[in-house]
């Protein structure tokens, strides 16, 4: 399997999320040890497995219920910067437009 500290490299940066070397070294191990199991996964004869919806076999989920919503305030009190009723965020753009 390729070396992934490449990859990892260029996701923290894309993430924006400051990792120093010997932190992108063990991300990238695992990611190597993660995609290795979904390897031999994918080695695995499924014909005979018949496919399902969901991998509980109960539906546990809750009733969507209208309920009345969180309000502005609440809601932007911890933003770290705020125009009006909107949370401003840096720009994701890295393409320099």
């Amino acid at each position: 399997m390729e070396d992934l500290y490449p990859l990892v490299n260029y996701l923290s940066g894309l993430s924006r999320i400051k990792l120093n070397d010997t932190e992108k070294e063990k991300i990238a191990a695992q990611l190597k040890d993660i995609l290795g199991a979904a390897q031999k996964l994918q080695e695995l004869d499924v014909t005979e497995v018949l496919p399902t919806t969901h991998v509980l076999f109960q539906w546990s989920s809750r009733d969507d219920l209208v309920q009345e919503s969180l309000p502005v305030e609440e809601a932007l009190r911890n933003a770290p910067r705020c125009e009006q009723t909107y949370i401003l965020i840096p720009s994701l753009n890295t393409n320099g437009g």
